[in-house]
């Protein structure tokens, strides 16, 4: 059972079919962030671990695993929600950002003792 919320939403890159790496017209594959193209598998690999940082698809796997590993109401993964939200809002992707930023604010909630929103 994967995390993603169930709002879709996503918003297509801001320059569709741009390499994100190395700026060529016609880029084919897709991050499954939705937000980065690449001409071939060694510009992503050279991307990545800048483009990581942002990739919400990759975020949303931690956060994942994080449930799995550490319990679903774990502040870790409370935090790891909200820098999920965060970004997501960042990139204009409301619906989405709005979900996971809740979902953060309600393990805190939990965690400070007081009742689920």
């Amino acid at each position: 059972a994967g995390l993603a919320p169930k709002g879709g939403g996503r918003r297509p890159c801001a320059m569709p079919k741009q390499c994100a790496t190395c700026g060529k017209e016609g880029a084919e594959n897709k991050c499954p962030c939705k937000t980065a193209f690449y001409c071939d598998e060694a510009c992503q690999r050279e991307s990545w671990s800048v483009h990581r940082k942002k990739c919400t698809w990759d975020m949303a796997r931690k956060v994942d695993k994080d449930r799995t590993k550490l319990g679903r109401d774990n502040p870790f993964v409370g935090l790891a929600c909200l820098n999920l939200g965060s970004t997501l809002r960042e990139q204009r992707r409301l619906p989405e950002a709005e979900e996971w930023l809740l979902e953060g604010l309600r393990i805190f909630l939990l965690e400070g003792g007081e009742q689920s929103p």
